[in-house]
């Protein structure tokens, strides 16, 4: 319902009242098609503004529109009109007043039209006290008013307000025709809001859109970045593999050679340890036979002087038989004739004592020599037993020695033939690792080929995305 409206006929009246209705359904048409024309709430507010002017006479339009943050409260949006001529720097104080003000519903005449839902029409607003702007308004020749609200679900979204530069009032009929001018802009302003909302909608479509598109492609990036390290690094754990597979295979080569060796060498060490054996024994009878030879040597010496005795004994006989020889000699030349023949058996007798005796020298000579080198021989023989008897320990402790290094090499083999066990195990696990790695190349092959496949569909819905944007805002 308007509000009541003071009889008043505009001072510069040039309409009559049968061509009134006319130009009023004319006006209204215009405004209609403004509205159905435009899309853009300012450009349409601001051309139906200036109808509004051209048809009320009134030379100033404005509007205050509700605030989103606060429900409540009214503020300049900046959408004004000044008919063609006019001076804009002489109401340029009311002007930055008006922006500057913020009306709360209830409060001032923007407020009391909010509150009240219903036109208003003034006829000086200077001397009004409820108009918050009254002296700026006198100071830039502003005087008449009317006003109405702008409704959308009976709920005030704005509010629209024309001045002039004269004091009066709107006439009763154009006032009324004002509320469907409300009507229009309160369609315009619900289809910007849904306009708005829809394209907020489609901004945020498209934010979460590309966000995700961009998500998409940086994981995609990533996995790529992922798939190439991880298709990298197989290669490199295949060649790694490879030659560790070459290295364990020369490895298990060498332990082979080295088995066979160690196999050698036990061999070889039993028939050390063999001949060994044989050389201890061989140490030991001619160890035997050394003291045998020795004691034989001692026997020799004992009897070479038991004979240098009885030969000594014997060159005294003789010695004693070439005396009495030599005595029977001297008695037969003392018989004369008679002792001829005594003479010469005693001169024989003297010659084989003679003999007997050098031969009895000859034979302790010898003897004596054999004596000595008896005596030499003993010397050497202790020597060479001595020496046995440290061949003997040496032969002795090569044959620990060669036993013990027996066990350990046979210790030594086992731990190989244990070692090549082990590295046939390891063979196994590194044909298993090389299989893994093989596998692991594939993935990454595949990986790499869906990330192609991704990267694909993200650019598909990113096209998509922007055809499907133009279409809602065509």
């Amino acid at each position: 319902m308007l509000a009541k409206i003071v009889d008043f006929q505009p001072k510069n009246k040039i309409q009559s009242q049968n061509t009134g209705l006319t130009e009023a359904l004319s006006f209204l048409n215009r405004v209609s098609a403004i509205v159905d024309r435009h899309d853009d709430f300012k450009t349409a507010t601001q051309q139906i503004f200036a109808e509004v002017c051209s048809y009320t006479q009134w030379p100033i339009a404005h509007l205050y529109i509700n605030t989103t943050e606060k429900p409540d409260t009214y503020i300049s949006n900046g959408i004004w009109f000044l008919e063609n001529g006019f001076d804009k720097n002489a109401i340029d104080e009311f002007v930055t007043i008006s922006e500057e003000s913020i009306f709360e519903t209830g409060k001032g005449l923007i407020g009391l039209i909010a509150q009240e839902k219903e036109a208003k029409a003034i006829e000086d607003v200077t001397v009004l006290t409820q108009f918050l702007r009254a002296e700026a308004a006198a100071r830039n020749g502003v005087r008449g008013f009317f006003g109405f609200p702008i409704l959308v679900n009976q709920q005030c979204v704005a509010v629209a307000e024309f001045y002039s530069r004269q004091t009066g009032l709107l006439d009763p009929t154009a006032l009324e025709i004002m509320q469907y001018v409300s009507s229009q802009l309160a369609r315009l302003y619900e289809r910007a809001t849904h306009l708005d909302h829809q394209e907020q909608l489609i901004k945020q479509f498209q934010s979460n859109v590309q966000t995700s598109i961009q998500k998409l492609a940086e994981g995609s990036r990533e996995l790529e970045n992922v798939a190439s390290g991880v298709q990298q690094q197989a290669n490199l754990t295949n060649r790694q593999s490879d030659q560790v597979t070459r290295g364990s295979n020369s490895i298990a080569g060498n332990m082979e050679t080295l088995q066979q060796a160690m196999e050698d060498l036990v061999h070889i060490e039993g028939q050390t340890l063999q001949s060994s054996t044989t050389v201890n024994s061989t140490v030991e009878e001619l160890a035997k036979n050394v003291m045998a030879t020795l004691q034989e040597l001692r026997q020799l010496g004992t009897l070479s002087a038991q004979i240098e005795s009885i030969a000594q004994n014997v060159s005294e006989i003789s010695s004693q038989v070439r005396m009495l020889g030599l005595n029977a000699s001297i008695e037969a030349a003392r018989a004369g004739i008679a002792g001829k023949g005594f003479a010469i058996v005693a001169g024989e007798i003297k010659s084989l004592a003679q003999q007997s005796e050098k031969s009895s020298q000859d034979i302790s000579t010898q003897l004596s020599e054999i004596r000595t080198i008896a005596d030499s021989s003993i010397t050497c023989m202790q020597t060479v037993r001595q020496s046995m008897d440290m061949l003997e320990n040496c032969t002795g402790n090569l044959s620990n020695v060669v036993d013990q290094q027996h066990q350990a090499t046979k210790t030594i083999r086992q731990n190989l033939t244990d070692a090549q066990g082990t590295f046939t195990h390891i063979g196994q696990d590194i044909a298993g690792m090389g299989n893994a790695s093989a596998d692991l190349l594939n993935l990454a092959q595949n990986a790499s080929t869906q990330v192609q496949s991704i990267k694909g569909l993200s650019e598909s819905i990113s096209s998509s995305s922007h055809d499907f944007i133009a279409a809602l805002k065509n």
